[in-house]
């Protein structure tokens, strides 16, 4: 077996801290009120390990454009609610049995989708969440119940409140993969060509704004 090449390993070490930190960016984001303009709070200014991860990502997109490029694009699919691959990752933390407690409101926001559990009350939806959800963001807890051996928690949010929740996190993650690309594809003269990835990006990137004739 041969061994990994250094620049593999220094690209493979930066992809690794990238979902580390990207998730603790998000999950900040998401404890902050929601009165709070989201862009705003995830400026780059407001995180230096952040910004300094996009400045290592930008030497490397020198030498490991495609690649780089195409990894951040599976992080999205994988994590925003319009992504391809986003329900194999729901279904994935769901059935994660590791009840470890830890502070992971990103992974527990993209369970805000489900249906009254009596159909009683339109203007509560039940969500079934990891019991390491934080309380304080969610303080309405209602029972403790058992599933298939393993402890889970249930909440009960307004409607608004979920919709709020979850479009703040797809936010989130959309300001995450923009400021990601804008550093790495300032090297895109070094690899001509990808026009089809560079397509998939700037419909990811401009589909919030909507074409309004003056």
């Amino acid at each position: 077996m041969s061994a990994q090449k250094p620049g593999e390993l220094v690209v493979c070490t930066l992809l690794k801290q990238f979902a580390i930190l990207a998730k603790s960016k998000i999950e900040k984001a998401l404890e902050e009120k929601q009165e709070n303009n989201l862009v705003k709070t995830m400026r780059l200014s407001e995180d230096v390990a952040f910004e300094q991860l996009l400045d290592a990502l930008h030497i490397c997109a020198e030498f490991a454009l495609p690649s780089l490029v195409q990894t951040i694009i599976q992080w999205y699919h994988s994590q925003h609610s319009s992504g391809s691959q986003y329900s194999t990752y729901l279904k994935r933390a769901q059935l994660s049995k590791d009840c470890k407690p830890v502070d992971d409101l990103m992974t527990h926001s993209c369970f805000v989708s489900g249906s009254d559990p009596d159909g009683s009350h339109s203007s509560e939806i039940h969500y079934t969440l990891h019991p390491s959800l934080p309380i304080s963001k969610l303080n309405k807890a209602v029972k403790i119940n058992s599933e298939g051996g393993i402890v889970l928690k249930s909440f009960c949010l307004t409607a608004t409140e979920a919709r709020v929740l979850a479009e703040r996190r797809d936010l989130a993650i959309d300001v995450v993969f923009c400021q990601t690309m804008l550093s790495i594809l300032r090297q895109l003269s070094y690899h001509p060509g990808h026009n089809d990835k560079i397509e998939l990006i700037l419909e990811q990137s401009f589909r919030r704004f909507k074409y309004r004739e003056e």
